[in-house]
């Protein structure tokens, strides 16, 4: 009977602590330091936090009840914070100072902070989509029709790098027997 006793109490108390812990307030600074990022969850597996540019004399908030697992500064003015939404799913949301921040844009393989420009691998298709558009349609799509046998597409992807000239080279497994290939695709603006 005690010990039923201390396991409940135990467990009562690790209830409580967890649901009125207050989890640090972390942040992220541009590599000139003149941007800066915070965000504050509300539990500590991160799923409902709070993420705010912070300005001169101004908090401004981006997004509400996201998950943050990760933020990287691609240059000066492009924040990405990264997330999981399950094994093997993932999503970025993007910020740029002066602009509201992106939704959410699944499996980006790659990103352009002076194109403000993702390249999503979903579906069959990589999807070229402009960051910062409302709707965030794909300007572009690029088929990658010999893939290897996958569930999911970005589980080849070995590489997407953006070249000079608007240009994309992919490295990715392709076949039965996922022989690596490599492909250059013209990049197309609207």
């Amino acid at each position: 009977m005690k010990i039923k006793a201390l396991f409940f109490f135990v467990t009562l108390m690790l209830i409580s602590m967890t649901a009125f812990a207050t989890e640090p307030v972390e942040r992220s600074v541009s590599p000139d330091g003149k941007n800066v990022v915070e965000w504050q969850c509300e539990d500590m597996w991160q799923k409902k936090c709070e993420v705010s540019a912070i300005i001169p004399n101004q908090k401004i908030q981006i997004w509400k009840e996201v998950q943050v697992l990760s933020a990287t500064w691609h240059g000066n003015d492009l924040l990405e914070i990264h997330a999981s939404c399950g094994s093997p799913c993932s999503y970025s949301r993007f910020y740029s100072p002066g602009r509201e921040g992106s939704g959410p844009i699944e499996f980006v393989v790659a990103r352009s902070a002076e194109k403000k420009i993702a390249i999503s691998a979903t579906g069959d298709y990589l999807k070229v989509i402009k960051i910062f558009e409302n709707d965030q349609k794909p300007i572009q799509l690029i088929e990658l029709k010999d893939y290897a046998p996958t569930a999911v597409l970005v589980n080849v992807i070995k590489e997407v790098k953006f070249l000079k000239g608007d240009k994309l080279l992919i490295r990715y497994l392709a076949g039965d027997d996922y022989i690596e290939k490599s492909k250059t695709v013209n990049l197309k603006f609207r």
